[in-house]
């Protein structure tokens, strides 16, 4: 696991740094449907041992719609991905819409991270609600989060950065820390 999470942490420092004019090979991503992407999370440990697995670590997503007024009407899970060797193999889908149905590249998206070695002992261990503004090389595409955390003590885990991942283009873009985070 370890070194799974090193070689993605590796893979993001290539993709951020340039490869040197390295020809990126051609990736055929699924197409989503109209106003929406499709999500893929992965997860890296900063400082991996026994303790992530016993813990049964996972980050979950939700999206939220907000009214007119901005109070949250409706909420969605996009994903509950937990921390395993099983990364990004399966899709969830973002919706590029306000709440009335129209179009938009604002979606209200929240976080948390959770544990606990049984469901009714679980606790968040960190959470963040922001509004992220998906960029147009990140629209209708299939791209990959990536979420680098890392264990305090026990059952309480820390977001270090999250990502967002175009890998057809190469794009990538931080989420967390984020200026839009409440």
């Amino acid at each position: 696991m370890k070194t799974m999470s090193l070689t993605a942490l590796a893979l993001l420092g290539c993709l951020a740094a340039g490869c040197g004019g390295v020809p990126k090979p051609p990736i055929e991503g699924v197409n989503p449907r109209p106003d929406s992407i499709n999500v893929r999370m992965m997860i890296g440990a900063t400082n991996y041992d026994e303790a992530w697995d016993n813990e049964k670590v996972r980050v979950i997503c939700s999206q939220i719609w907000l009214n007119e007024d901005d109070v949250p009407e409706r909420k969605e899970l996009v994903f509950d991905k937990p921390f395993n060797g099983r990364q990004g193999e399966s899709r969830a889908v973002v919706v590029l819409k306000e709440l009335d149905g129209t179009p938009s590249n604002y979606v209200m998206l929240q976080f948390e991270l959770k544990s606990g070695e049984n469901p009714t002992q679980e606790n968040v261990s960190a959470s963040a609600t922001l509004e992220w503004y998906v960029p147009s090389s990140m629209e209708n595409r299939d791209i990959l989060m990536v979420a680098v955390i890392n264990r305090k003590s026990r059952n309480n885990y820390a977001f270090d950065r999250l990502y967002a991942l175009e890998p057809d283009q190469g794009d990538i873009e931080q989420i967390l820390p984020s200026y839009n985070a409440k």
